[in-house]
């Protein structure tokens, strides 16, 4: 189950400010998870909450373009140490700490129907093991309308 409020700034078709989209949410698992803290025993639930924003910071063009530059962030909070390895740490799985993404990506429009992305992520601390190298991610995505 999840729930989520989501706030929107200058949607308005041709708003004068810069549009954002703000959201707050939670969500629930009733499924058993392996213990953490209790290896060989299962819990039942997990459970989580999150906060997301995505505000555009710069316009290329008058009100209504959607063209610029927008930054993205996302914050999860796991909670449940016993079923999470990743909360903020897990107390349970020794040199376990954070993982970071930075993420740079831009959508080109090649043609009318025709548009390329491609994503640069940079991730500090992947499985969120410090003892692990950081990892630069290359990708891109097509998308063909019809």
């Amino acid at each position: 189950m999840v729930g989520e409020i989501g706030y929107l700034v200058h949607a308005e078709n041709n708003a004068p400010g810069l549009p954002g989209r703000y959201r707050v949410g939670g969500y629930y698992d009733s499924r058993q998870y392996g213990s953490l803290s209790n290896p060989g025993h299962e819990q039942t639930g997990n459970y989580g909450f999150y906060v997301m924003g995505e505000q555009m910071v710069f316009r290329d063009g008058g009100p209504g373009s959607a063209k610029g530059l927008s930054f993205f962030g996302a914050l999860i909070y796991a909670p449940r140490a016993s079923t999470n390895p990743l909360r903020w740490f897990s107390r349970y799985l020794p040199g376990q700490t954070y993982e970071l993404v930075l993420e740079w990506t831009y959508a080109v429009a090649v043609r009318r129907r025709l548009t390329i992305q491609p994503d640069i992520q940079y991730v500090i601390n992947p499985g969120g093991v410090s003892s692990v190298g950081n990892a630069l991610v290359l990708g891109a995505q097509l998308a063909i309308e019809f």
